[in-house]
């Protein structure tokens, strides 16, 4: 039996890359730090074509790791936001530095196409996700731009984000379940081999569960049951992006079976 939790995911970059990526870079104030944003694609979409120079986009110089087949490395000097390097085969072991004359006529270019915020994830990594930029680390730093023009620097806390022991062990869960159904209920429906609810829900702002879905029931009686225990369970996983808590959605099968949890619980206590 499986606790299974999905972070629901919010897009930051514009794009949706099925791998965790390889970010670009930002040098500020002398330090380089990576960014969860990738610029050059507002100027892509402005141009109408992936390309810089010769080298079109859409045509490999891609890896699972990089589908964009690019990194760019960015530079804030003055408040303005400048493209100083674009180097593709990244993913191998000698990354080709592109010519930016070739395209913008010289070597530095003011990235005045650039309105949004750009993330800087640091601190501890809370939770990977193998997916794009989502992983969530303990402080993001959030560089804010208009037209290419550093607006402000926003800094966010998700140091409260946390895992939920009855997601990271589930020796607990199963003991909770063990002890909080009411097995007098379960006697009195004389269930027979139907006997596992599967339900679906959301843990929001209030990290309590709310729109609780039965996606697999028994009967009216067992199915409220189930509802019943899922709010009873004390603590779940809570995440924040941004500072603000990220939606979480779960999948949780409960057994109504008591068989099956003293079989687990011994199994699991080495009986």
């Amino acid at each position: 039996m499986k606790l299974i939790n999905t972070i629901i995911i919010y897009l930051i970059s514009g794009q949706l890359f099925g791998t965790a990526q390889i970010p670009d870079f930002l040098i500020y104030k002398g330090d380089t730090l990576s960014i969860y944003s990738n610029p050059l694609e507002g100027y892509f979409e402005r141009k109408g074509a992936r390309t810089i120079g010769e080298i079109d986009f859409e045509k490999g110089n891609y890896c699972t790791a990089l589908w964009r087949g690019y990194v760019g490395t960015w530079e804030i000097e003055n408040d303005s936001l400048f493209l100083v390097s674009i180097k593709t085969d990244y993913c191998g072991d000698n990354p080709i530095e592109l010519d930016l004359r070739k395209e913008f006529s010289r070597k530095k270019i003011f990235a005045d196409w650039v309105s949004f915020e750009a993330l800087n994830p640091f601190g501890k990594q809370i939770k990977y996700i193998h997916q794009g930029y989502e992983s969530i680390y303990e402080y993001e730093r959030g560089f804010e731009f208009t037209n290419g023009k550093l607006i402000t620097i926003n800094n966010y806390d998700n140091s409260k984000s946390r895992e939920s022991v009855y997601a990271k062990e589930p020796e607990i869960l199963h003991k909770f379940l063990f002890d909080n159904i009411n097995w007098k209920l379960v006697e009195s429906q004389n269930l027979s081999d139907k006997k596992r609810v599967i339900a679906r829900f959301r843990i929001g702002e209030d990290e309590k569960p709310t729109a609780i879905e039965i996606v697999r029931g028994v009967n009216q009686q067992i199915d409220k049951e189930a509802e019943r225990i899922i709010k009873l369970i004390p603590d779940w996983d809570v995440y924040y992006r941004r500072g603000k808590i990220v939606e979480t959605q779960w999948t949780l099968p409960i057994f109504f079976d008591k068989e099956f949890y003293e079989k687990k619980i011994k199994k699991e206590n080495g009986g």
